[in-house]
């Protein structure tokens, strides 16, 4: 099929920007800015401490586990479900918490509280044919990443809103460092997940290679100081020798909902098929999972997410992101639509689609106040809180903005999906090259494509109008038979 969207694509991180609605105003400071966390000596007055029931279905498939490599390396890894010694499943806590903790950064545009060292230049080969081994680009991962103030932390003063809230480790702390400037306990946890009525498939399945994005890659990852496609002055698409330059910034990567498997039981087509290019040997198995065992779609999984001093706009954030219809883009919002996360393996081949929502009456919270007054009157404790008659909520202004925020608009696509029915996938290996081709150091026409920005309603790529192999060489005998 000629069009596609691209299975990996970014989210841009405008970090500068959040911060100067923050200044103006017009977004929560404590949720937009950085600045040290508050210790965990005491509850505030004003601060909320409680517990929300989280109601987890799978959309799709979920495919998790440790991977087991085979002696020779030839074969495929087996990965499967942990289970306990009653043969239930068991879905680690962390698991469910850096789905969230991811979400929250990237609606708070937080720092990147992963991030591989990069410290060197990436290279790229050139365009000449007869250029010798490769040529770096004119600034490093690590280079782009300090600019824009994503890389993780250095001191307590330079944590960012998901930091303050799911903690961290300062990578580099310094010798004499002590307290938040080496770590910081988060204020959330996550409780045993149960998983009484997850449902397991045991047939085996051989999943498609999936295929890490490489920074190299820089089409998959780089946008402007806007949060767009990068083009070169004029139009056009950008030479592959002016990527990673200063001014550049590095997106989050996202792997969008394809909303045509949701609810299906089976694994998507796309996750088991094995893509051949013309004259090319299909990737064998060295390269592939084989699956022995999943949760089904449909399942149903059950947490408690614990809260400790929270401050009301981190709170209304955070119920913000558990609030499945507030991940939808605004043209599709109606009262049956909803946004998703993703957990587990395989989500670039459709697998690992959670619906995340919070039942009736599932949370109970208590300001710091009124839980000083109850001790005092020995009525209650933490731990014990009841639902409150309200709960904070981001004003009105505030989330009207939220939906116009570059970041928020690629997240909601990217949580909802595309309507248009069209395929989500990898580019080919043949249309990658094609997709390559240079003249005079410039992407041919109709190449130098990137993935579309999530910011709108994207349109697909279409593969038909990519470069050809075959005009270019007819062009080149043309050439030479002119001379």
């Amino acid at each position: 099929m000629a069009l596609f969207h691209s299975a990996v694509n970014r989210i841009p991180v405008l970090r500068d920007c959040a911060a100067n609605h923050a200044e103006e105003g017009e977004l929560p400071r404590e949720i937009f800015t950085d600045h040290a966390a508050e210790g965990h000596d005491h509850l505030h007055a004003e601060r909320w401490s409680g517990s929300i029931d989280l109601r987890l279905t799978a959309m799709t498939p979920i495919v998790f586990g440790e991977q087991e490599r085979s002696e020779t390396g030839q074969e495929a890894a087996i990965v499967g479900l942990p289970r306990d010694g009653d043969g239930r499943v068991i879905v680690p806590p962390t698991m469910i918490k850096g789905m969230l903790s991811r979400a929250y950064e990237t609606l708070t545009a937080s720092r990147f509280r992963v991030f591989e060292e990069r410290t060197e230049r990436l290279t790229y080969r050139p365009d000449t044919p007869r250029a010798s081994g490769r040529r770096e680009y004119s600034a490093s991962p690590h280079d782009l990443a300090r600019s824009q103030k994503v890389l993780p932390l250095g001191d307590r003063e330079q944590a960012s809103p998901a930091d303050r809230l799911f903690g961290y480790v300062v990578p580099q702390a310094e010798e004499d460092a002590k307290g938040g400037d080496v770590a910081l306990r988060g204020r959330i946890a996550v409780s045993a997940v149960d998983t009484e009525d997850v449902v397991v498939r045991e047939k085996p399945r051989l999943l498609s290679p999936l295929l890490s994005p490489r920074p190299t890659s820089a089409r998959r990852f780089l946008t402007d100081v806007k949060g767009r496609t990068l083009t070169r002055r004029g139009g056009g698409p950008l030479p592959r020798a002016d990527y990673y330059a200063e001014g550049q910034q590095l997106g989050s990567a996202a792997y969008p909902v394809e909303r045509k498997y949701l609810g299906t039981t089976g694994f998507p087509h796309k996750a088991t098929k094995v893509h051949q290019d013309s004259g090319m040997e299909a990737p064998g198995p060295s390269v592939r999972l084989r699956v022995v065992s999943w949760i089904a779609t449909g399942s149903v999984m059950r947490c408690a997410l614990r809260f400790s001093d929270l401050s009301a706009s981190e709170l209304a954030a955070l119920l913000w992101i558990l609030t499945p219809e507030n991940l939808v883009p605004v043209q599709h919002r109606q009262s049956d639509e909803a946004g998703f996360l993703r957990m587990g393996l395989g989500k670039p081949l459709g697998l690992g689609v959670v619906k995340v929502e919070i039942p009736d009456g599932g949370v109970r919270a208590v300001r710091g106040d009124d839980l000083a007054q109850s001790y005092r009157e020995l009525n209650a404790c933490l731990g014990l809180e009841s639902a409150p008659a309200s709960l904070p909520t981001l004003p009105s202004h505030v989330l009207s903005l939220l939906d116009r925020l570059p970041w928020v608009k690629a997240m909601q696509r990217a949580a909802y999906g595309y309507t248009d029915g069209v395929d989500v996938r990898y580019m080919s290996l043949e249309e990658n090259k094609r997709n390559n081709l240079t003249e005079e150091g410039l992407p041919r026409e109709g190449g130098g494509v990137s993935p579309r920005d999530l910011v709108d309603d994207p349109r697909p790529i279409d593969t038909d109008l990519l470069p050809s192999k075959q005009r270019r060489n007819h062009a080149a005998r043309a050439h030479r038979g002119a001379r």
